[in-house]
C-alpha cells in the first residue's frame, strides 16, 4: 500500500481485536462509501487471530493499519485511531458494523 499525498476529508477509524471474522466484509463496505482520498485507519489492539494479515492483504492505499504493541481495551485503541486520522471529519466503526448504508457519510 502506497501512503497518500493528499489530505484525506474523512477518516473512518476502527479498533480491532480478533476481528478476523468480519473485518474484511466490514472495511469492503466502507471502501465503495468514501472518496478517493480518504481513509480507513484500523488500529488492531494485539489480535492472537489473523486480524492483521486479512487487513494487510487488502489491496488499497486507503487503508492504513496501525498494530498496538500492547492490548489497551476498546476505549484507548478508538483514541489511538483518532489521534491517526488525518480528516477533517471522522466516522467510527465497530465490529458489529456491516454493510454501510448509501449516504452514510454525507
Amino acid at each position: 500500500m502506497e501512503p497518500q499525498t493528499t489530505q484525506p476529508r474523512i477518516s473512518v477509524c476502527m479498533a480491532a481485536y480478533n476481528g478476523a471474522r468480519h473485518i474484511q466484509e466490514q472495511i469492503e463496505s466502507i471502501l465503495p462509501e468514501i472518496g478517493a482520498h480518504d481513509e480507513v485507519i484500523v488500529v488492531n489492539d494485539c489480535s492472537t487471530d489473523e486480524t492483521a494479515a486479512i487487513v494487510t492483504a487488502i489491496p488499497d492505499s486507503r487503508i492504513r493499519l496501525i498494530n498496538a504493541e500492547q492490548n489497551r481495551g476498546y476505549v484507548a485503541t478508538f483514541e489511538r485511531a483518532l489521534g491517526e486520522a488525518r480528516g477533517s471529519s471522522f466516522s467510527f466503526r465497530t465490529r458489529t458494523m456491516c454493510g454501510c448504508r448509501a449516504g452514510w457519510n454525507a
